[in-house]
Formats: structure tokens, sequence, C-alpha cells
């Protein structure tokens, strides 16, 4: 009895789960309806668009089939066009309420967008929020949860098989019209692949586009490269960087080892070759990178980025680890070190990007060469700043100077100024005055106030450079230069129409050049660096200069002329603010620089107390300047001295 009982409930439960499933079974169009609609209203709302379609449908138990789809803007124009569509959706996951498609069939799919009115997109509120980063604050976070959910969508493509055909997308605003076509887009097993036609006003390309991707690995590449052997000219990066590249085939690839929601671990590689790139910023030239290589292994939690160790650079045959920490728990630091460790230095030469260090084209080397870095920022605690940059050579020869001979600066030569890209002088060394016929108050305080350690170091003051890096940090802005004497003469004599990015870089190796290799003496090149410096409106040269303000010889100035020369070394232009109309030196602006300077001249043994003691800013104008205040018109409102020391 007890058994017939059992087995009657057993059927009755079974016969009411099959009556409910045939209800959802014939009604299935009407629920999926329902929770489409309200997906689409959801959309709808939040975006400010239209969506409409003409059929969705179940065609059996686990496939969908959408006609007709489309999404308009709020002035009707199309966004998105779909003919028709087939999702085959796991059935497991279906019984449990998760959509899965395995399979995603669309036909004729076109997306087109005007001006950036769907730059709202969640991708793009990621990238602006998630990463911005304010040193100043105490409690800076990033925001993994979003990251990772964003990986996870990336990698996670793999799942479905994709097979579109017919797809297009065109963008237009009013400077730009782009168009990209592919007849095939197909994704296999993980594996994806197609080719697409591309128009970006009158350029045009073919990219070939394959990729890998695996869920389960939680990994994702991509590959692209010019179809028949031509290059892939990179779209867009003109209309929002202002610059052109190009590429012969590029390699992608992301490795999600460890994917939590406050915590991950990445590993990003990429190599590219032929990469083609100008802007006016970066080089006054295109660059061209033959052969480059990166590798990151990056781990990040919400108050702390780390690239470790094992990262990597490479350019050409040149390798340069490096490691990078942002910690934002008690203040934003920063650590950043590389380590090339010992290279023949005819690699490191041979592999600058042609095009990026013009001067040093060409240039024979031989021996071994090591870079070292080392950085730690507090940016709440500036002054704690701890900076090192060596460039250590080991049987390092000069075989032979390159496009450009730095010897000649020893030699006769030509120096020619230019202002704006426009040449206004040209500055003959044979009539340079020698450093022995400088009044030696001038030489002593210009090194003093511009480059304290000339003497000691080697075209490069790693103190300096720390200490102006910490005081532009805490006044959060260009405050102070590091640059030495001997990087100054490199820039006005070989960099002097460069005003890019990477003219720091390549100043940097000229100096290096220049002072390791004792190709020029410390003495010619300040004699050298006192002729051709600007002191003033179309005045160059200490000659010049020493005429020009007080209507004497370079070697006749007296300490306090000396001094006042020195204080506008870094702004000649704004010499006149810093005289009344009687052309009498106005003590608010230079009494800190008269009084730092002159004892560091004591201090160091260079004058004596007499001379110190002698020290005051009761400095007349009497050369051509006086007269050249008088024509100028000043500005009555009072000018703040720029000009401080601690």
């Amino acid at each position: 009895m007890l058994q017939i009982f059992r087995r009657n409930r057993i059927v009755g439960v079974t016969s009411i789960v099959l009556f409910v499933l045939l209800i959802l079974f014939f009604c299935r169009n009407y629920i999926l309806r329902g929770v489409v609609n309200a997906k689409i209203a959801a959309v709808e709302a939040r975006y400010s668009i239209d969506v409409q379609y003409r059929t969705i449908t179940w065609n059996g138990l686990r496939t969908i089939r959408i006609a007709d789809f489309f999404v308009y803007d709020t002035h009707h124009d199309t966004l998105v066009s779909l003919s028709k569509a087939k999702v085959v959706l796991a059935f497991k996951e279906l019984i449990r309420g998760k959509v899965n498609p395995l399979q995603v069939n669309a036909d004729s799919l076109n997306v087109m967008l005007k001006g950036l009115g769907l730059a709202t997109s969640e991708a793009t509120a990621l990238s602006a929020e998630t990463f911005s980063v304010d040193t100043t604050q105490h409690d800076v976070r990033f925001d993994t949860r979003n990251i990772n959910r964003l990986l996870r969508l990336v990698i996670g493509i793999s799942t479905s098989d994709i097979n579109i055909t017919n797809f297009s997308f065109q963008y237009a605003d009013s400077a730009t019209q782009f168009s990209l076509q592919a007849p095939s887009i197909s994704s296999l097993d993980g594996k994806f692949s197609s080719t697409i036609s591309y128009s970006e006003n009158s350029m045009k390309g073919v990219v070939v586009a394959t990729g890998q991707t695996s869920k389960h690995n939680r990994t994702i590449s991509f590959s692209f490269y010019g179809a028949n052997g031509e290059v892939v000219e990179i779209p867009f990066i003109n209309r929002l960087l202002g610059a052109q590249a190009s590429f012969s085939s590029l390699n992608i690839s992301l490795d999600g080892t460890l994917l939590q929601s406050d915590s991950i671990m990445v590993s990003v590689g990429a190599n590219v070759s032929n990469l083609l790139f100008y802007h006016a910023l970066v080089s006054d030239r295109q660059v061209m990178l033959q052969s480059g290589d990166a590798h990151l292994d990056i781990a990040l939690s919400s108050q702390k980025i780390t690239i470790d160790s094992s990262s990597f650079i490479r350019m050409n045959s040149l390798t340069v680890p490096f490691y990078v920490d942002v910690d934002t728990r008690s203040s934003v630091k920063l650590k950043v070190a590389a380590n090339t460790g010992f290279v023949k230095a005819a690699h490191l030469f041979g592999s600058l990007p042609q095009g990026l260090f013009t001067t040093l084209e060409g240039i024979g080397v031989s021996g071994e060469l090591r870079y070292m870095l080392q950085t730690d920022i507090d940016f709440l605690n500036p002054d704690s700043l701890k900076f090192f940059s060596s460039l250590e050579p080991r049987n390092f020869r000069l075989v032979h100077q390159g496009a450009t001979d730095f010897t000649a600066l020893s030699d006769t030569f030509t120096h020619s100024v230019y202002v704006n890209g426009s040449l206004v002088r040209q500055l003959h060394s044979p009539s340079f005055v020698p450093i022995n016929s400088i009044s030696s108050y001038l030489v002593s305080a210009v090194v003093a106030s511009e480059d304290g350690g000339y003497w000691l170091h080697k075209g490069f003051d790693a103190e300096g450079f720390r200490y102006a890096l910490a005081k532009n940090i805490k006044q959060k802005r260009f405050a102070r230069g590091g640059s030495t004497i001997s990087q100054q003469l490199v820039k006005n004599i070989y960099l002097n129409q460069k005003k890019n990015l990477m003219r720091k870089a390549e100043e940097a190796l000229i100096v290096w050049l220049i002072e390791n290799n004792q190709l020029v003496s410390k003495e010619r090149m300040l004699e050298v660096y006192f002729n051709i410096i600007e002191w003033g409106p179309n005045v160059y040269g200490v000659r010049e200069a020493s005429q020009f303000y007080f209507d004497v010889e370079p070697k006749d100035l007296s300490l306090n002329q000396s001094l006042y020369l020195a204080s506008i070394v870094p702004s000649p232009l704004s010499y006149r603010f810093r005289f009344d109309s009687l052309g009498v030196l106005r003590n608010d602006v230079a009494s800190d620089f008269f009084h730092f300077v002159s004892n560091t001249l004591f201090t160091r043994g260079l004058i004596n107390q007499q001379e110190l003691d002698s020290v005051n800013t009761n400095v007349f104008l009497t050369g051509e300047a006086l007269n050249y205040l008088k024509r100028v018109a000043v500005d009555s409102v009072s000018m703040d001295s720029t000009i401080t020391f601690n």
C-alpha cells in the first residue's frame, strides 16, 4: 500500500513538472519577448536610444532567431541594423536560468556612429574613471571589480562559435569619414579570423586579423598584418593625437593568471614589426622601429599596481628589464627601476629607432654599456625622493663619429641661432671671448647658480636633478630645471631647433659621449657656453652682454654686475622687469639671488670677506640696455620675482 502511494506521488509530481514544462514550452515566445522587452526598456532609458525588432522567437528548445533588429538615436538615425541572427544556447545553463551562447550566426550587421554621441558607454567610463589617480589624495583606490569583469568578458568570447557575414562599421564627424567592412568574421573553437577593409578619409587599407581565446586557460591573443604584404595604417590616431603610424605586423596577447574581484594578475605581451610613427612632439622626423617587443607581468589590487621585474621592453636587439610599483595605501608612492646589464655598446646605439636620435645615427662604438635607473617617489613627501641614473661603460671606445662630429666644439665652427624655427643669428667661434678673458666673478657666479657641481660631474648631476624633480612635485608645476651646463650647451649647439619629448634623452646621450670620452675639455665647453647663450633681446654671448648692460668688456665686470648677469641666464628676456624706469636694479627682485650666490662663492673660497661685504643690488644700467629700457613700454604692475632659494 505504501509503495503504491509513493508511486502515485512520483507520478503526480512528474505530471505537474511535465505540465509546467509544456506550458513554458508553448508560452516560451511570450516569455522571451517579455524578458527582451524589459531589458530593452532599461537600455533605452539609460542611453536615450530606441530599439526595435520585427521578430524574436524560439526555434526548438535552445535556439533563438532574430529578424530585422534596429537601434536608433534620438533623431531616429540608425545606429545598428541587423538583418537576421541565430543564437544557440547551452541547454544545461538555460535550465539553471543562465544565458550562455554556444553559437552565434548573424547576417548584415551594420553599426553607424556620428560624432562621439555614444562615448558614455561602460568601456569609456571605465577607462576614464578606473585608472585616474590624484597623487595628492591619501586614499586612492583602483576599481578592480570592474576591471575583473571587463577582462572576463573579453576572454569569455571564446565560449561561443561566431559567424558574422557582411559586417560593416561607419563613423562620421565634421573632420572624419571612417568605414570598415568585413565580408566574414568567424570564431570557431576559440580561433578567430577575418579580412577587414577600412578607409579613413583618403586613407585606405586591408588588414588580416586572426586570434585565439580560451576561457578555460584565461588567455586571448590577436594578430594583425597587412594583406598582400602591405603596411597597416592605424586609423583615428591622427584624429585623436595628431600623429601618423603604421606597421607591418602586430601581435597582442593577454594571460589572466588570477582574475578575482579584489586581486588581478595578468601577463600582457605585444610585438610589432616595421613600426613607423610621426608626431612633432616626439621627433621632427618619422621614427622607424624595425622590431619591438614588450612583456608585462602585472599585479593589481585595490591600492597597489606592480609591474614585476620579469617585465621588459625590447627595441630591435636591446632589451631593457624594468620594474614599476604604485602603492596608494597611505599616500601615492611610485618606484621605478631598470637595469639592462652589460650589453654590447654597438647593440645599444644600433637599436635606437631610426629618426629618433638623428645626431647619433651612424656612430661607431665598441665595448659594453650598462644602464641603471632607480627612482622612489612619495608624492606627499617629495623631499624624501630618491633618484639614481647611470650609464656605466666597460672597455667602451668611440670608433668613429656619426651624423654629427662632437669634437668640432674644440675647433673652428659657426653656431646658428634659431627662434621659432627661423634663423636669427650666426655666431663664429674665432670671435669668442677666451675663458680667461672673462671676469672670474661672472664665471664663478654662473657656475654656482646654474650648475654647482660642474667641475665634478660628467655631464649629469643626479642630485641636482633629484632636487629639481622634488621641487616640481611640491609646486605641482615645472618650477626648476635639472639641466647641467653641459646639457644646456648641447641643447643650444646641437638641438636648438628640436622642441620634442625625446630631446632630453638625445641630449643626455650626447653629453655622456662628450664628457666620458673627453671629446671636449671642461674649460672649452664652458668657454663656448659663455659665448653662445642668450643674455637679452638679440644679445648672444658674454661680450655682447657686458656691452649691452654695462658698456664694459667681459674681463672688467664687477662682482655685483656679474651677479646680475648670472641671475638673468634662466630668463634673459625678462631683464627689463628687473629695473626701475631709471635703470636701477630693483632690490625686491635681486636680493635673494645675490645673497644666495655670493654666500656660495664665499663658502667655496672664490671671494673673500671684503668682497662678500661689498655685495649689494645697487646695479645701474649704463649700456644700450638703458636706452632700450626707455624705448619699451614697461608694465606698471609690479612683477613678483620668479627666482627663489631655499
